[in-house]
């Protein structure tokens, strides 16, 4: 009976999140690490390439961005992408569609919703007005950055990891840091793990392209990672026993464990993870306006608000954490 409910409720995540694609696990006495398509060593594309030297003890390259300028919408530079997008009248937005709690669809209403969502309909309401002068495009972690790139979307609002190998190689300017996680583990309530320790030679999963996925990569955690495209499949192949754990940051975790309440966040955090909205590194008004906004959002309370009505575990009670302070590379 319980292998035909897993059964059934994995056939109804495939539906909800398009995992239906075929993915190679190897034989469960197979503990050879699995590298993940797309992944030339064990290390991967996600190796840190070398920050710009600091100029201080706050300095923190990889996480800072431009100061707000306060630039008026109807004044931006003529040219610009924020320009651009005053005259479109909409902001265009890259969020994912299987980010529980993050950026998700709702089936009951048909709308994306979310952590996420809320932040980017923040910034149309000071750009229009209206927090609905927004459309959002599909994105996840294998075409974000190329949506970016071709223009496709003004920003991404994804959930994503501020790195130097992103901030450099992708060619991006990253917002200030609008909320920090950081990795754990999700597992069966009965599996008797309790931390990532307790996974060694095991099979941990992670969305191919992500932090977490290199973290799992890294010999010292000494588990076999398996990669897949989304978030929602890790949880399918739990659910089927052909891994033992999902593992990424824990604002991630949280919504999957919303999916099947038979699952378990365990363990402390083993990453510091740092958020941010990409954007194009050449948008600086783009830049410097979205940091306007989540200034504002820090000191008037929406950030917390926001906080606490997607992010919050309610299995794990506390304050709302305070807002991430903003790095400014231009600060005098």
């Amino acid at each position: 009976m319980r292998t035909r409910k897993l059964v059934a409720v994995a056939a109804a995540l495939c539906l909800l999140t398009s995992c239906g694609q075929a993915v190679t696990v190897p034989a469960r006495t197979t503990l050879e690490p699995l590298r993940p398509p797309g992944m030339d060593d064990t290390r991967g594309a996600l190796a840190p390439t070398q920050c710009p030297p600091g100029t201080g003890p706050e300095f923190v390259p990889e996480r800072s961005s431009l100061k707000p300028a306060g630039i008026a919408p109807a004044q931006a530079p003529p040219g610009s992408t924020l320009a651009e997008i005053v005259r479109r009248g909409r902001l265009v937005a890259g969020v994912d569609q299987n980010l529980n709690r993050s950026s998700s669809l709702n089936p009951r209403t048909g709308l994306l919703e979310g952590f996420d969502v809320d932040v980017v309909k923040e910034i149309a309401k000071q750009l229009f007005g209206d927090e609905n002068a927004v459309t959002l495009v599909e994105v996840n972690f294998s075409n974000n950055f190329p949506k970016l790139a071709a223009e496709d979307v003004d920003l991404l609002a994804d959930s994503i990891t501020i790195t130097c190998e992103r901030r450099f190689t992708k060619k991006v300017m990253f917002s200030s840091d609008y909320f920090i996680s950081g990795q754990r583990v999700l597992v069966p309530k009965t599996s008797g793990v309790r931390s990532i320790e307790d996974l060694r030679g095991k099979r941990v999963c992670a969305p191919n392209g992500t932090t977490s996925m290199g973290k799992l990569m890294e010999p010292a955690l000494g588990v076999v990672p398996v990669g897949v495209r989304e978030f929602p499949d890790c949880l399918v192949l739990m659910q089927r026993g052909q891994v033992e754990a999902s593992s990424t940051t824990d604002s991630v975790l949280l919504g999957l464990k919303d999916l099947d309440p038979a699952t378990v966040i365990v363990g402390e955090r083993f990453s510091e993870e740092h958020h941010g909205l990409a954007m194009r590194e050449s948008d600086e008004e783009l830049v410097r306006f979205v940091n306007g906004v989540l200034e504002r959002m820090r000191a008037d309370g929406t950030w917390k608000r926001l906080y606490e009505k997607w992010l919050r575990d309610p299995d794990e009670p506390g304050p709302v954490p305070e807002p991430p302070p903003a790095h400014y590379i231009d600060e005098e």
